[in-house]
C-alpha cells in the first residue's frame, strides 16, 4: 500500500479461483522499450518459448516484504529517490498492482523521484488509457536516467488472485517474467550501470494473479532479493518465516532493512543473522494526513518528503552495499570455470579436450532449465536461460511448476531426519517410498525394496540377489562359475561387477577397467530405427556374411507404427520364429563351449533402449524371447531400468511393453524427479527368501552409509505422485487422449510430434531416428575420420551449434539427443526439435 493510504477492507463476494483460465487470455505484453519489434503475444511466447537473458550490467534486486504494509515502497521510493540525487541510473519495476488507480505504489516512486511514471498496457487498461504507454505526469525529471514502470494492475483492492477472478484480465506467470525481464534488459542496454528494483505484492508466499505464491513466481530467475522486515510485534517471526521461505527457494537475500521503533526488531534480527546479510535500520515515516489520491497525483507529501532526506545516508550505504554484493557475486562466477577447470576432475570428460571457454558455469536451475553464466551481444555478463539436452544425465523428472513440490517435501525431511541409519530402522518417508514402488513398478511380482545410492549400485546389488537365489533353485553348480546373459553393447553402470556383466566395450576397456573379465554370453541384437520416413527392423551386427533369405526378411519387416513393435501379435510372425532361432543356438553353443568354466544363471537387459552405448532401439520381440529362452533354462531375470524406467520411455516401467515380468528390477535417475541421489533395486520373495537363514553370513552383506536416506525417499514419494497422477500435464487421461482412451492407461501423450520425426529421418545429415517417451535421438551420418561408437566425433558440431542456441547438449559419439522431463509439452519438444533442424543447417 502507499505511504499516504490508510488500510481497509472491502467485504467480497466468495468468487472461485481464477487458475484455470489464466493460460486462455492470448493478451499482449507491451511493457516495453522503443523498439516496437519487441511486442510479442502471449500466443507468441508459449509456442516459441524464447529464452530470456537476465543481465548482470546492471545489479537488479527483488523487494520481499515480509508481510503486507510493512514499507516495501517506501524502501524503493528511497533508493529511487537517493538514485536520482546522485545522478545514478535507476529502474524501478512494479509488476502487479491491486486498487489502481487510487493506490499506486509506483506513483509514489516516480513521485519521489520528480519523474513521470510509465504503464504497460495492462495497467494503462485498468488506469481507462487504451495507450500502451502512459504516464501520471508527463514531466521528464533526471534527464531520463531514472524509470518507474507499472506493468499489470487491477482496479479491485484485494490479492491479485481475487481481483483477477472478479475483473478477468488474467496474466500468467511466465508473462510476468517476460514483462519484467523485458524491461530490464531495455534499462541495461540503455545504461548498462547502475541498479534496477522489481517490487514484488503482499509477501513471499502471498498469491500472485495466477494463484501462484509470489515466492514461485519469480523463483526461475533467482533474482537477489532486500527483504523489508516487519517492524511491529510479532514481526520477528514474521521476518525470519519470510527469510526462510525465500532461502529455501534458493534466494540469496543480501540485505534486510527495518524502520525502527521501540521494539527494535532489528536489533534481535542483526545479531542472529551475523554476517549474513546486512541488517539494516531506518527511522519510521510519520504518517500523512488522511487525502484523496487521483491517479495524476504524485503520492509525496511533506512528511514523506522530509523522510527521504533524512534517510540518504543509511539509504547510499545500502545501495552501495547491493552493488559491492552484486560486483563480488559476478567475480565468483567469472572464478568458478577457472577453478573448476584447474581442481575437479570430470566424470567422462577428456580433460585434454576441454576448453575453458567452454566450460558452462551455472549459476541456479529451474524446472528444465539451467541459468548459466554468459555474455550478451555487447559483451557484458549476462545470466542466460539454457535448455537442459541431456536431463542431466537423465535425472531430471518435472518441469518448473512442479519442482517447488518437490524441494518442499526435500526441505521437511531434511529438517526433520536429515539421515539416519536404515538397518532394522523405519521412517515414513522410506516405508512411504517402498509402498510406492512396490504399488506402481513393483505391482504385482515384487515384494521387497533395497535402497542403495546409485544406478550402478542397484545393478551390483541385482547381481548378486540373482546368483544367490539362482544357487537355491541349483545348490549344486560352482557358485565361482556363475556368468550371465546380456545383450552386446549394454551398459550397467561403472562398477567393476557391472563392467563385467556387459561384452567388452570402451567402457571396461584395459585403458578403463584392466581387471575386466567378460563373465557372460552378450548376444548381438537386431534394432528398430527411423530411416526415410519408416520404421524398419534391422539385423543383429554379424561376423559372418548374411544370406540373402536373411537381408531380405529384414528388408520387409517395416513397420506401420512403432506402437506396433510392441504388439504382443508379433510372436508368432517369420521373424519372431528365426529370433528364437538364433537365441537358442548360442545359448546352446555357449553351454557346450564353456561347460567346464560357465554357467549361465542371469538374464540382465536394459529393456528397449539401450541408453550410454548411442540411444539404440533393441526390438522388444527379441528381448522378449530372449527372456523367455533364458528363464526355460531357470535364470533368474534382470530389468535393469535405471534409465528406461519411470516414464522415460513412456511407461511406468519398460518390463511391461516387453510383455514380460522380471524377477528383479532397478531403478535411479528419475527416482528422484531429480533432486536427490537415490536407487532402489525390487525383487520377488522368492529372491529374498534365498537369503534367509539364521546365519548372519546368508544375509545379503551390502550395505551403503546412505542406504534407505529419508530424504532421498521423500523426494522419490514425491516425484512418484507427480508423475504418476494427473498432476502430470502429460499422462494420459481419457480426458487428453485423443486415441480413445475410455480409462487411464499409464502412459504419457505422444510428447514428439510425428511430422518433425519424419522430417528429421530424412534430412540429408541423418542415419536414423528414435523418438519415444522422453527421448528423441538422431545418429549423424559421420564424415571422413570422425569414426563410429562412443569416440566418434561426427555430432561434435551440432551439438556446438546446439549450445549456441540457448540448449546445453552432449553427444553420444555420432549421436545427438534430446531428453525432455515426462511433463514436458508437446510445444516445448517441437520447439526443441526446431532447435536441432537449426544446428543441423
Amino acid at each position: 500500500m502507499l505511504h499516504v493510504q490508510r488500510r481497509f477492507c472491502i467485504p467480497l463476494p466468495i468468487v472461485r479461483q481464477a487458475t484455470c483460465l489464466l493460460e486462455t487470455f492470448p493478451e499482449v505484453i507491451s511493457d516495453v522499450s522503443e523498439d516496437p519489434s519487441s511486442v510479442r503475444s502471449f500466443a507468441s511466447q508459449r509456442s516459441e518459448l524464447r529464452s530470456a537473458d537476465i543481465s548482470l550490467a546492471v545489479p537488479s534486486f527483488v523487494v520481499w516484504g515480509a508481510n503486507t504494509g510493512v514499507g516495501k515502497t517506501l524502501l524503493s521510493a528511497a533508493l529511487a529517490h537517493e538514485a536520482t540525487a546522485q545522478k545514478v541510473p535507476f529502474l524501478y519495476v512494479k509488476p502487479i498492482q491491486t486498487g489502481f488507480p487510487e493506490d499506486s505504489d509506483a506513483a509514489t516512486v516516480a513521485g519521489a523521484c520528480g519523474i513521470s511514471l510509465q504503464m504497460g498496457r495492462h495497467a494503462s487498461e485498468a488506469a481507462g488509457s487504451s495507450s500502451s504507454e502512459a504516464s501520471y505526469s508527463g514531466r521528464t525529471g533526471n534527464s531520463g536516467l531514472t524509470d518507474v514502470w507499472l506493468q499489470h494492475a487491477w482496479k479491485l483492492p484485494a490479492s491479485p488472485h481475487l481481483a483477477v477472478a472478479a475483473e478477468g484480465r488474467g496474466v500468467t506467470d511466465s508473462q510476468i517474467r517476460a514483462a519484467a525481464l523485458h524491461t530490464l534488459g531495455a534499462f541495461a542496454g540503455k545504461h548498462g550501470s547502475g541498479m534496477a528494483l522489481i517490487e514484488t505484492a503482499g509477501g513471499p508466499a502471498s498469491p500472485g494473479p495466477s494463484g501462484t505464491l509470489q515466492c514461485d513466481v519469480w523463483r526461475p530467475l533467482r533474482l537477489p532479493g532486500v527483504l523489508v522486515g516487519d517492524s511491529a510485534l510479532g514481526g520477528i517471526s514474521t521476518t525470519l518465516a519470510a527469510l526462510d521461505c525465500l532461502r529455501h527457494r534458493g534466494y540469496d537475500v543480501p540485505a534486510l532493512v527495518l524502520t525502527d521503533n521501540a521494539l527494535q526488531n532489528w536489533k534481535y534480527l542483526r545479531e542472529r543473522l551475523g554476517s549474513g546479510a546486512l541488517v539494516l535500520s531506518l527511522p519510521e515515516c510519520p504518517p500523512a494526513p488522511e487525502r484523496s489520491k487521483a491517479a495524476d497525483s504524485t503520492g509525496v507529501d511533506a512528511s514523506l518528503s522530509d523522510w527521504l532526506r533524512a534517510v540518504q545516508p543509511s539509504i547510499r550505504r545500502l545501495r552501495e552495499h547491493l552493488q559491492q554484493w552484486h560486483h563480488q557475486r559476478v567475480e565468483r562466477l567469472h572464478s568458478l570455470a577457472g577453478k573448476a577447470d584447474s581442481m575437479i576432475w570430470w566424470p567422462t570428460t577428456q580433460h585434454g579436450l576441454v576448453e575453458r571457454a567452454n566450460v558452462q558455469v551455472i549459476d541456479s536451475r529451474s524446472g528444465e532449465h539451467f541459468n548459466a553464466l554468459s555474455s550478451d551481444q555487447g559483451g557484458h555478463p549476462c545470466i542466460e536461460q539454457r535448455y537442459d539436452g541431456p536431463a542431466s544425465w537423465w535425472t531430471q523428472g518435472v518441469n518448473e511448476d512442479l519442482q517447488p513440490r518437490l524441494h518442499q517435501s526435500i526441505a521437511y525431511s531434511a529438517a526433520r531426519y536429515g539421515h539416519v541409519m536404515h538397518p532394522e530402522n523405519a521412517s515414513e518417508p522410506v516405508v512411504a517410498c517402498a509402498e510406492a514402488l512396490l504399488g506402481s513398478v513393483g505391482k504385482g511380482w515384487a515384494h521387497r525394496v533395497f535402497f542403495s545410492a546409485d544406478g550402478s549400485s542397484a545393478v551390483e546389488i541385482a547381481l548378486k540377489m540373482a546368483f544367490r537365489a539362482f544357487m537355491a533353485q541349483h545348490p549344486k553348480q560352482d557358485a565361482s562359475r556363475l556368468e550371465v546373459v546380456g545383450i552386446a553393447e549394454g551398459y550397467h553402470g561403472d562398477t567393476l561387477g557391472c563392467m563385467d556383466a556387459v561384452a567388452p566395450s570402451v567402457y571396461n576397456g584395459p585403458r578403463q577397467t584392466p581387471w575386466y573379465k567378460g563373465r557372460g554370453l552378450f548376444l548381438s541384437a537386431p534394432t528398430i530405427a527411423m530411416t526415410d520416413g519408416e520404421w524398419h527392423v534391422f539385423p543383429p551386427d554379424s561376423e559372418e556374411p548374411p544370406s540373402e533369405a536373411y537381408k531380405e526378411l529384414f528388408l520387409s519387416e517395416k513397420l506401420p507404427s512403432l506402437e506396433q513393435a510392441f504388439e504382443p501379435g508379433r510372436c508368432k510372425g517369420t521373424l519372431a520364429a528365426l529370433y528364437e532361432m538364433m537365441i537358442v543356438q548360442q545359448l546352446q553353443r555357449h553351454e557346450l563351449e564353456q561347460r567346464d568354466s560357465s554357467t549361465l544363471a542371469a538374464c540382465i537387459i536394459e529393456p528397449i533402449l539401450q541408453g550410454a552405448n548411442g540411444m539404440r532401439m533393441i526390438d522388444p520381440l527379441f528381448q522378449r524371447i530372449l527372456v523367455e529362452a533364458c528363464r526355460a533354462k531357470g535364470m533368474m531375470v534382470i530389468s535393469d531400468e535405471i534409465f528406461a524406467g519411470l516414464w522415460r520411455l513412456g511407461s511406468a516401467s519398460a518390463w511391461e511393453r516387453l510383455h514380460i515380468v522380471p524377477d528383479i528390477a532397478c531403478y535411479a535417475k528419475l527416482l528422484t524427479g531429480g533432486t536427490m541421489p537415490l536407487a532402489a533395486t525390487l525383487a520377488t520373495d522368492a529372491v529374498f527368501q534365498a537369503f534367509a537363514s539364521s546365519s548372519k553370513v546368508d544375509a545379503l552383506l551390502h550395505g551403503h552409509s546412505y542406504s534407505g536416506y529419508p530424504i532421498g525417499c521423500a523426494a522419490a514419494v514425491t516425484a512418484l505422485d507427480l508423475l504418476s497422477s494427473p498432476m502430470n500435464p502429460m499422462l494420459c487421461t481419457p480426458e487428453r487422449c485423443n486415441k480413445g482412451c475410455s480409462q487411464p492407461c499409464g502412459r504419457l501423450l505422444e510428447l514428439w510430434d510425428a511430422d518433425q520425426v519424419v522430417q528429421l529421418s530424412v534430412h540429408p545429415k541423418i542415419n536414423r531416428v528414435i523418438a519415444l517417451g522422453t527421448v528423441l535421438a538422431a545418429e549423424v551420418k559421420p564424415e571422413s575420420g570422425q569414426g563410429a561408437g562412443y569416440t566418434a566425433t561426427g555430432a561434435k558440431d551440432v551439438v556446438m551449434s546446439l549450445r549456441k542456441t540457448g540448449m546445453y547438449a552432449r553427444p553420444l559419439g555420432n549421436v545427438v539427443y534430446l531428453m525432455v522431463t515426462p511433463t514436458t509439452s508437446r510445444q516445448q519438444c517441437a520447439h526443441l526439435v526446431r532447435k536441432l533442424f537449426s544446428a543441423l543447417g
